[in-house]
């Protein structure tokens, strides 16, 4: 009896030795597998940068919401943000750090939103927001207000520049300043809409403002017989030559759907009238456009991207302004982004019906007229975000993947250049544990063929909870900074983060 309880003891050891042998290639294949995800950057997460961040406006506003941020050629910058009702900036001086928040609306002001900042000149900064002017969200009509700053921190009385019939309230403002360092006018374009249906119940407005006048009376540049325009986007060139592009949507009596193209207006410099909106060359007229943006910094030069249904999926096109014949106008569009890879064509599992959607897109232009697009793709497995790059004159180059948003859920993209062929690019991305949304830096270097892109880093709070709402400025000395809204174990509301572009973040402002 003893003796076959010892065999039965010898034989279970083998047995156990022989499981161990078999598993062990498992275990090493998963090991290797794990070691060469993280090396790739699938599912691992960016270095934290170096320093941290700082909150910049007051305690505990767990309604603060809209950041901006805008930098001068100093280093001096503007953050500001809403706060449902009111209007907030806090500025910051080089070798002094972040001041004081303030408030920039006054008490008449409900419902504040889209806020909005810009340099209109060397020491001023331009915000710009939507404000409401009702408690009662019934009863509440919204106008576009401003404000401007001086290097000391104050600010002028907030003032209208939206004239609005009560009957009309303004959605989506959006503010341009000229490039350089001496440039001193900014434009502002938004959306006016009242009761009812038809080309009198929506419009695009447009502002010119200069540092000597000030606001110019509102202008209506989109067609008083237009149907449903929306979106608007303005860009404005080191020469002051304004490019204002929205989008206008209505129904195809052929089809009998609805049909939503890109339409365009630009000021000229001396100029007092927009030209006549026109459609942008290759937005045909069966479009279902959903995005628009539009950028320029070289004179006389501009860049377009919009996103364009195509069967289940979308595609990113760019056209850009320049000679066409013996005048200006848009050059043919390319298309940025495909052929799309396998799992587009691969049903997702969550039930949604497009799975290769574009939801967002970004863009920069440079002085030398280099363009950089980027964008969140809808993969059959998750939101992903890619960026393309356009030398002067050229067409786009191959799209490539951010390398931490694969298997994430990438959004907020921002881009901009500091110099010719140098970008920095931003993005939110979805970190597993703990589950809550970072953001997450990188260079673009397009000097270095070999390895253009930088090492990504993440930026906001390390102990934070989900950040929200990132904006992003740079200037032409090389530095960066970005605000968005997020809290941590000791505070929140909206933080910031400053930083030189070379490789990646290496400072944090204080």
């Amino acid at each position: 009896m003893k003796r076959g309880w010892i065999a039965a003891l010898l034989l279970g050891c083998a047995a156990l030795v022989a499981a161990v042998w078999l598993v062990k290639p498992v275990v090493l294949a998963l090991a290797t597998w794990a070691a060469l995800n993280v090396s790739t950057g699938q599912s691992a997460t960016p270095p934290q940068a170096a320093g941290t961040p700082v909150f910049v406006s007051a305690k505990d506003l767990e309604i603060a919401s809209d950041s901006a941020v805008a930098m001068d050629a100093t280093g001096a910058a503007t953050a500001v943000w809403t706060t449902g009702d009111k209007m907030w900036a806090n500025q910051y001086s080089p070798g002094q750090g972040w001041g004081r928040s303030l408030m920039v609306d006054n008490d008449q002001a409900f419902g504040s939103d889209s806020a909005r900042v810009v340099r209109v000149a060397p020491g001023h900064m331009l915000a710009l927001w939507n404000r409401g002017d009702s408690e009662k969200r019934s009863e509440r009509r919204y106008g576009v207000w401003s404000a401007v700053s001086t290097a000391q921190g104050a600010w002028s009385a907030a003032a209208p520049v939206s004239a609005a019939p009560a009957a009309m309230s303004t959605h989506h403002p959006r503010i341009a300043a000229a490039p350089g360092d001496q440039a001193r006018s900014a434009v502002a374009v938004w959306m006016e809409w009242g009761q009812g249906t038809g080309p009198s119940s929506q419009r695009i407005m447009a502002a010119l403002y200069t540092a000597d006048a000030g606001w110019g009376a509102p202008v209506q540049i989109s067609d008083s017989q237009a149907d449903r325009p929306e979106q608007p986007e303005i860009a404005i060139d080191s020469q002051g030559q304004a490019t204002a592009v929205w989008l206008q949507g209505y129904d195809d009596k052929v089809s009998g759907g609805s049909v939503t193209r890109v339409f365009y207006s630009t000021l000229l410099p001396g100029q007092a009238s927009w030209s006549r909106p026109a459609v942008v060359w290759g937005s045909e007229p069966t479009a279902r456009v959903s995005h628009v943006v539009v950028h320029s910094h070289a004179a006389g030069q501009a860049v377009l991207a919009w996103i364009e249904k195509e069967g289940k999926c979308s595609v990113v096109w760019a056209a850009r302004w320049g000679r066409v014949g013996d005048g200006a106008g848009w050059q043919p569009p390319q298309r940025v982004n495909g052929p799309w890879p396998l799992q587009a064509t691969q049903p997702r599992t969550d039930g949604m019906d497009y799975p290769c959607a574009i939801n967002e897109i970004s863009l920069a232009a440079d002085a030398a007229g280099n363009a950089l697009a980027g964008w969140s793709e809808l993969s059959a497995t998750s939101v992903n975000a890619y960026a393309a790059y356009s030398p002067a004159g050229q067409a786009w180059q191959q799209a490539v993947a951010l390398p931490e948003s694969a298997g994430s859920s990438a959004s907020n993209l921002r881009m901009d250049f500091v110099s010719p062929g140098r970008a920095v690019v931003l993005h939110r991305y979805s970190q597993v544990r703990p589950d809550r949304s970072r953001i997450a830096v990188q260079s673009f270097d397009a000097s270095n063929a070999a390895k253009p892109w930088g090492a990504s880093q993440s930026i906001d709070w390390p102990d934070g909870s989900g950040a929200f709402g990132a904006s992003l400025a740079v200037n032409t000395s090389g530095q960066a900074i970005s605000s968005w809204r997020q809290s941590n174990q000791q505070d929140n509301g909206i933080s910031a983060y400053q930083w030189k572009v070379d490789n990646a973040p290496a400072t944090a402002g204080k």
